[in-house]
């Protein structure tokens, strides 16, 4: 009896080292398309220039590509919720967020 007190909470923690990571995974951002992908470099580049006429052009071209099915309803959404940033002129922000989605991805490139 003395040992299976001892094993679970070994296994227990086991459980929990091998599960953590996939609950990490499965927060903040969505995997991401290759066409996505580069859309959230054209916005993060924009973002990093405070290019305020490229807003709306980048917000079309991310529509766009939602309509060719290119990319997702979660990527559009995403994509568009930085530009808003942008549109509001939190530049900074809008930056960050699109280089913290492209470094969310497990990209081998």
């Amino acid at each position: 009896m003395s040992t299976k007190l001892v094993l679970m909470p070994r296994r227990s923690w086991l459980i929990a080292a091998l599960l953590l990571p996939i609950m990490i995974a499965g927060c903040g951002y969505p995997e991401l398309s290759r066409e996505a992908f580069e859309l959230a470099t054209l916005i993060e580049n924009l973002c990093s220039y405070k290019k305020p006429e490229q807003v709306e052009t980048a917000r079309a071209i991310v529509r766009e590509k939602r309509e060719q099915n290119a990319i997702t309803d979660s990527e559009q959404s995403t994509l568009l919720k930085i530009l808003a940033e942008a549109d509001a002129g939190r530049w900074s922000t809008a930056s960050e967020q699109a280089r913290a989605l492209m470094r969310a991805q497990n990209r081998s490139q």
